[in-house]
C-alpha cells in the first residue's frame, strides 16, 4: 500500500515535532535549569521550535506557490502548531 505524498509530508511534519519534544525532554532532563535560569530543553521549546515553524511555514507556502500542492497538510499542521504553542503562552 503506497500512500499519497501529502499523507507522506505530514507524518514528516507529526515525526519532526515528536523528535523535537523528546529532544527537549531528554535535555531538560540532562541539563536541568533553575530559579533563574532555562534548562536547555527549555532553550529549544521557548527559541529553536517557533523559529522552526515559522521558517516551515514559509518554506511550505514557497512550495505551495511553485505548484507543490503535497506540501499543502504539513503546512495547515504548521499552522495549527504555531497558534496553539501563541494560545498557550498567551493565555497562560
Amino acid at each position: 500500500m503506497k500512500l499519497d505524498k501529502k499523507i507522506v509530508n505530514l507524518l514528516k511534519t507529526i515525526g519532526l515535532y515528536v523528535l523535537l519534544i523528546g529532544l527537549a525532554i531528554l535535555l531538560s532532563w540532562l541539563l536541568p535549569g533553575d530559579m533563574c535560569n532555562p534548562g536547555l530543553g527549555m532553550v529549544i521549546i521557548i527559541f529553536i521550535a517557533p523559529i522552526l515553524s515559522v521558517s516551515l511555514i514559509i518554506r511550505n507556502i514557497y512550495l505551495l506557490s511553485k505548484g507543490k500542492r503535497e506540501h499543502v497538510y504539513s503546512l495547515i499542521f504548521h499552522i495549527i502548531v504555531v497558534l496553539t504553542v501563541f494560545i498557550v503562552f498567551n493565555f497562560k
